[in-house]
């Protein structure tokens, strides 16, 4: 057994959503993921998105749109270029249709690409009935103005296309007419109607559900109301014969109305050899309008996608200048930093030299001294020798030794200021080792702070190595003061020595 699926087939503007509403609420599946509303069907479109997509798709293939009124190429639908989407409307009617044992489908793009979609439902043992909607063409117009800015002679083109397409491809198959306007007067009598002579049950009576399609049928569908025209009103007199002959198929079954297919085909004939006639010229200036347009779409996609990108340039380069005026500031730290730096390592540079100048005054007092210790040495043994010689000599020895306790005292005055300055030397010698070390402890912050003067400390490190060497050869040199202090102080020992014993010897010699 076949599934039923009702396709409801209609121009756009006519009506479409309005009856698919009604047949879904008495149980029809229409499948998932329908179209939005919008403030021009604020009740919703009942419009299978994948299934617009697809058609959609086809469209662009055969290089046409939904609102190009131009004839299609003879047999488009055998093109092989169209085999992907034989393979989309299967999985999407597999997936969205075949679960109920009535299905719907609704888009008015179909009305031009009914052929195609019979012969793939066909494949899937899917017996389609048609619900053909009508609407007075010029209240499709008005609508389509409002809503598209259309002008009436393209739109009435557009509803002549669609409904002579809808009505040749669809004989042959359980099908019936619904005039828009019955349907907001008397929805029981269109369901009735459809019914009957589609043969259909519906999961649900309209009594079931009248309360709900009475709440959605309301003469606000409706928003303009024109009379069908005499032939004096400048719309089309074809396009309204064939509206006329249409509104009589909604009352004669097919087996009654041969004399209105006759007329219908006579109609369609003229229509489609006016088409033809005026086509070569039509469709250039479509193709050259299509081509605008499709340049106008990507000039605007390339302006705004550039926009945005130059957003993004602004929002960087504002981050930019951010990062430069914070990296200013930083800077500006750094060189006050460094600058306050520099002038520190000078402070000190000055500070260093001061105390190398202090060092080599230091090493000329203590060579001063030196020598003049060795004079002193040279002078004691000048006189050890001369109280040797004149030991004979009581009278001189005493005013020699006399001579050389006031000198020795003398001496022994100097020695002890000598011994106060050997201690200074070696107090300043012990703060110049401190303060070094400070120095070694200030130097290692330096070089912390101030990487960038590693040569210079390095200099400075070799210099302080020097001062190290130089007083550590002073240190040697203030021992060896030291042990000649120590080797006089035993020399004036001997001498005090001798004062003893000299009073001895003069004795010795009165006895004599």
């Amino acid at each position: 057994m076949k599934t039923k699926c009702i396709i409801v087939l209609g121009m756009h503007r006519s009506g479409t959503s309005a009856f698919t509403g009604v047949l879904s609420m008495l149980g029809v599946h229409l499948g998932s993921g329908f179209l939005k509303p919008t403030k021009e069907n604020p009740k919703g479109y009942f419009e299978n998105k994948h299934i617009v997509d697809i058609n959609e798709g086809i469209l662009r293939r055969l290089g046409t749109s939904w609102d190009d009124f131009l004839p299609l190429d003879e047999n488009w639908w055998t093109d092989d270029s169209l085999r992907p989407f034989r393979n989309e409307i299967k999985k999407v009617v597999e997936n969205e249709l075949l679960v109920s044992e009535i299905s719907g489908i609704k888009d008015p793009r179909l009305c031009r690409l009914i052929p195609f979609w019979i012969r793939v439902i066909s494949e899937l043992n899917i017996m389609p009935h048609f619900v053909i909607t009508l609407r007075n063409p010029m209240e499709v117009a008005h609508s389509l103005k409002k809503r598209d800015g259309f002008s009436t002679e393209k739109s009435l083109l557009l509803w002549m296309t669609h409904m002579i397409n809808a009505e040749y491809y669809t004989r042959g198959f359980p099908r019936i007419f619904c005039p828009f306007d019955r349907l907001i007067s008397d929805s029981e009598e269109i369901v009735r109607h459809i019914s009957s002579n589609l043969n259909l049950t519906f999961p649900k009576t309209y009594q079931d559900v009248e309360a709900h399609i009475r709440q959605f049928i309301d003469s606000s569908l409706k928003h303009h109301k024109y009379q069908v025209p005499d032939h004096s009103d400048p719309v089309s007199e074809l396009v309204y014969d064939y509206f006329k002959l249409l509104n009589k198929k909604c009352v004669y079954t097919e087996e009654s109305d041969g004399d209105i297919l006759s007329s219908i085909d006579a109609v369609r004939k003229q229509f489609c050899d006016t088409q033809l006639y005026y086509y070569k010229v039509i469709k250039e200036i479509v193709k050259k309008n299509n081509t605008l347009k499709q340049s106008l779409e990507e000039s605007d996609i390339e302006v705004k996608r550039r926009g945005d990108y130059n957003r993004e340039l602004e929002q960087l380069l504002e981050e930019t200048r951010d990062e430069a005026q914070r990296r200013g500031e930083y800077n500006w730290a750094l060189e006050q930093l460094l600058e306050e730096a520099r002038d520190e390592v000078k402070r000190r540079g000055d500070y260093n030299r001061k105390l190398e100048q202090l060092l080599e005054e230091s090493r000329d007092e203590v060579q001063r001294r030196g020598d003049y210790s060795q004079d002193l040495e040279q002078l004691l043994e000048k006189t050890r020798a001369e109280v040797k010689r004149r030991g004979d000599y009581n009278q001189e020895l005493q005013q020699a030794l006399e001579e050389s306790h006031a000198e020795m005292e003398r001496r022994g005055d100097y020695n002890q200021e000598l011994k106060q300055s050997l201690e200074e030397c070696r107090a300043d010698a012990e703060h110049l080792i401190a303060y070094n070390r400070e120095l070694e402890q200030s130097l290692k912050k330096v070089r912390l702070d101030l990487q960038g003067q590693a040569e210079y400390n390095q200099k400075l490190e070799r210099a302080l190595e020097k001062t190290r060497s130089e007083l550590e050869r002073h240190k040697k040199i203030i021992s060896e003061h030291a042990a000649r202090v120590k080797a006089f102080e035993a020399s004036f020992v001997c001498v005090n020595w001798i004062d003893r014993i000299a009073p001895f010897f003069v004795r010795n010699k009165r006895n004599e």
